[in-house]
């Protein structure tokens, strides 16, 4: 919620501040102003993925759309429609564009475009990490790190060092995490520092929400494509721990090997031998999958084969396989992953991160200072007057100071008429924002 309440004011305060310098009126319906950034804006966002081409008869077209809308809701409201369901469907549709911050446009095309290109390319690494977890020691956790860079720097291989790594799995194996790709790693951080350095480089400290990482990148390669497969599967008993328990799936699996050396299709074999449920209706096919969907062996087992190819018997912890590589994803061109990338980037943290920045930049240039420590009595209030309709904030004599850039304040209040202003000038919600 803290982060939501700083967008914003920023926002509305960094932002509005900007273009009330520089921004003309476009049009007018009735008493309603509409200025040039409001349509650029709708423009460009609605023609993104279309690429916005800023011709003449493209940009009337819209623009006339454009007036047309804000002419209706005009009228509505007039008329006392802005209460029709059906209307207020496509307002909202309306609203929603609009209240999307150009933060939001601008982030999410830059990150488009990053982790298009880093997609390009798998990176396989080793880390070293310190954690402080919530409410932990950070102090403590960046004295280890730095210790650990300094003994990497003095000469000490990073293999080495890494067995003082507090992540016990890879301390064992010389701090070895494994191969990824862009959107796979946990933290943004590290996904930017692997994706700028030179393979055998070792980075400084990163600090993560949870610790100190050290990162080594060990070698790239062209990323792998997806697959889709199918599979002959035979768990390991989980009751049945002995030898000859164990024989029994082996030996199970080497018959369905045997019975398609015979030339039997692998979807009759599937049948007669596979014990997935998952799969065995759909003729053992998975899903598409990528890098990091399965185990090790089996991941490596597949990317061997080519398309029609089947593999011998091999073993997981959990099941005994024969996988049939039947198709590789073809490469998707940059417009055809525009739309993926934009309905899954808002859930990854490689947008948070980014927003994190942006905020960060913000109030740097601005010479800005932040009260977060007044933020929940705003929201506890805004949570007690969004129960009720129309919305209707009312100003405390005890407005507390949210956010300070240069020696102008802003508090409450002034929030808390921004959010009056901008989001009920059209017609009032119920239920809590």
């Amino acid at each position: 919620m803290q982060k939501a309440l700083l967008f914003s004011i920023l926002s509305f305060f960094l932002f509005t501040i900007h273009l009330q310098a520089q921004d003309d009126v476009l049009f007018s319906a009735g008493d309603t102003k509409v200025k040039k950034s409001e349509f650029e804006y709708i423009y460009k966002k609605n023609n993104f993925s279309n690429k916005a081409d800023y011709s003449r008869k493209s940009l009337e077209d819209y623009l006339s759309l454009y007036v047309n809308f804000r002419l209706k809701v005009k009228e509505a409201i007039k008329q006392g429609l802005d209460t029709n369901d059906r209307f207020k469907e496509e307002l909202e549709v309306y609203e929603k564009q609009l209240l999307d911050s150009y933060v939001e446009k601008d982030i999410l095309e830059k990150l488009v475009k990053q982790e298009y290109e880093r997609s390009k390319t798998d990176v396989n690494i080793s880390h070293i990490y310190f954690p402080f977890g919530t409410g932990g020691d950070e102090a403590a956790a960046l004295a280890k790190a730095t210790e650990a860079s300094k003994k990497i720097k003095s000469g000490t291989a990073f293999e080495e060092v890494a067995k003082t790594s507090e992540d016990k799995q890879t301390a064992v194996n010389g701090g070895k995490v494994g191969w990824f790709n862009s959107y796979q790693m946990s933290f943004p951080e590290i996904e930017e520092a692997v994706y700028k350095m030179k393979t055998g480089e070792i980075s400084e400290p990163i600090k993560t929400r949870l610790g100190y990482h050290i990162i080594k990148l060990n070698e790239t390669r062209t990323a792998r494509p997806k697959l889709k497969a199918a599979i002959i599967k035979r768990y390991l008993s989980v009751t049945d721990t002995t030898a000859a328990g164990r024989k029994f799936s082996e030996d199970t699996i080497r018959l369905a090997y045997a019975k398609l050396k015979t030339n039997a299709s692998f979807e009759d074999v599937v049948q007669l031998y596979s014990e997935d449920d998952f799969t065995k209706g759909n003729k053992g096919q998975l899903d598409w999958f990528g890098i990091n969907s399965y185990a090790k062996v089996f991941e490596e087992t597949v990317y061997a084969l080519k398309d029609g190819e089947y593999s011998a018997p091999f073993k997981t912890n959990t099941a005994w396989y024969i996988v049939k590589r039947l198709e590789t994803a073809k490469p998707l061109s940059y417009e055809e992953t525009i739309p993926l990338l934009k309905a899954k980037l808002p859930s990854l943290p490689q947008y948070q991160y980014e927003m994190d920045k942006f905020v960060q930049k913000l109030l740097d240039k601005y010479n800005a200072k932040q009260f977060t420590e007044n933020y929940p009595v705003l929201k506890q209030r805004l949570m007690v007057y969004a129960q009720n309709a129309p919305f209707t904030y009312r100003d405390t004599t005890k407005a507390r100071t949210l956010l300070q850039i240069g020696d102008k304040t802003f508090d409450e209040n002034d929030f808390g008429k921004i959010i009056q202003e901008s989001f009920y000038n059209v017609y009032p919600k119920t239920g809590t924002d």
